[in-house]
């Protein structure tokens, strides 16, 4: 069924609600109302007048026509948050923070599925496990100053522990919602060969390598023990595991339930782009489901499949 304008009026505003701020004072603090006002219209209750959507739009960056699907002309919008400040963490910690309230909204959603296709390492995975996350966050790094002439090792990276605790936080909500992963056979030979890099030019210790393969090695246990059945051991949801038989570029996210739709594109390894366009989410999601069917499954019924992936994955982290 397609939303009506109110309906994508609400999606936005609740959308751009910043961290820690509640939807209806951030409501209220767009336009003037009352707190029983605002909750009448995030509701449903009272549609939103012609004067509050056009001040709603201004406040948040958004075109009215792409909203009323008025005179589109192929051109849709995606909603990014600038990571290329002097505070990089606290930007990152406002993006999961978001991420962790549409987690606590979809496990209200009935038939909620979300879809990851990655031929990178997949975000709900590694957030689990320090040593991977603070080369994450390393090798950004190292990709934005490295423009500049300089670049930070691996042992300089502080990363707050905040942000440990939202991607562990985010990691456990992600098991909690039905879930289909496809992913790259190129994953862990790309990262190895990344690590093999930054370790001949001084850039990461001997010691840091091994903290490295440590967690990819559990990760990759956390990855195939979802393969010897077709759920989460941990909750009992939904989990189908995908190799792709073709490469691909990039990071994906795809998660639709009843009348709801949203897709993620990963950029820069951490940031993201976020859409709720039923037209790219459309989109996104006939992708996906291409490349499921060039794709094996190895979770399940797939167990020699799996066997031979898994330990082709750990004889390349013995090339580090």
């Amino acid at each position: 069924m397609r939303k009506t304008i109110h309906e994508k009026l609400i999606d936005s505003i609740k959308l751009h609600t910043p961290e820690g701020e509640n939807t209806v004072d951030f409501l209220i603090g767009i336009i003037p109302l009352s707190k029983e006002a605002a909750y009448r219209r995030l509701r449903g209750d009272i549609q939103f007048t012609l004067a509050e959507a056009v001040r709603i739009s201004e406040r948040l960056n958004l075109s009215l026509d792409k909203i009323a699907e008025i005179d589109k002309k192929d051109s849709y919008s995606f909603h990014i948050k600038q990571f290329f400040t002097d505070k990089p963490f606290d930007k990152y910690y406002s993006l999961l923070y978001w991420v962790q309230s549409l987690y606590d909204h979809i496990e209200e959603i009935p038939d909620t599925m979300s879809y990851y296709a990655g031929n990178s390492l997949l975000p709900p995975f590694y957030f689990k496990y320090k040593a991977i996350s603070k080369y994450a966050f390393f090798k950004w790094f190292y990709q934005i100053s490295y423009t500049y002439g300089t670049a930070k090792r691996l042992q300089d990276v502080y990363i707050p522990d905040k942000i440990f605790e939202i991607q562990q936080e985010l990691y456990e909500k992600s098991l909690q919602v039905p879930t289909c992963y496809i992913m790259g056979g190129e994953m862990i030979s790309a990262l190895v060969n990344d690590i093999s890099y930054f370790t001949a030019i001084d850039l990461v210790t001997p010691n840091e390598v091994s903290e490295l393969k440590r967690d990819i090695s559990l990760m990759l246990n956390d990855i195939e023990s979802i393969t010897k059945n077709n759920y989460f051991p941990k909750t009992g949801k939904k989990a189908l595991v995908y190799i792709s038989d073709s490469y691909f570029d990039g990071n994906y996210n795809y998660i639709s339930g009843t009348q709801f739709q949203i897709c993620r594109i990963y950029l820069y390894g951490i940031n993201q782009m976020i859409c709720i366009d039923p037209v790219i989410c459309e989109n996104q999601k006939l992708w996906i489901e291409s490349l499921i069917s060039h794709s094996t499954l190895i979770s399940g019924s797939g167990k020699l499949h799996a066997s031979v992936f898994f330990n082709q994955q750990r004889e390349l982290l013995l090339k580090i």
